[in-house]
């Protein structure tokens, strides 16, 4: 997470520094400024991705990998389930009223 704040940090910075001053200073706003700066925080919503697919989080892609297999295991339990109990004549999802 320090890479994708850090990253975020560099990108946007810029822009919202040039915003402040700005609104707040006797500084007249330059639109080539305020197109660069808006180029380099675009270029954080590109590199995002990049970022998380670099490898530098191989818990977070191991752990999706074993909760779907854990999702797929349970889904066929829950159909083996079914046919046993459609051979013995129960019902779970019916209730009583």
């Amino acid at each position: 997470m320090i890479v994708v704040t850090s990253f975020f940090v560099a990108c946007w910075m810029p822009f919202q520094f040039w915003s402040v001053v700005v609104l707040c200073g006797p500084i007249l706003p330059s639109p080539t400024l305020y197109h660069a700066f808006s180029v380099i925080a675009s270029i954080n919503l590109c590199a995002n991705p990049f970022i998380y697919a670099s490898g530098q989080y191989r818990h977070l892609a191991t752990s999706c990998v074993g909760w779907l297999c854990r999702l797929i295991r349970r889904e066929n339990r829950v159909a083996e389930l079914s046919v046993q109990q459609a051979g013995t004549g129960t019902n779970r999802l019916t209730t009583n009223t």
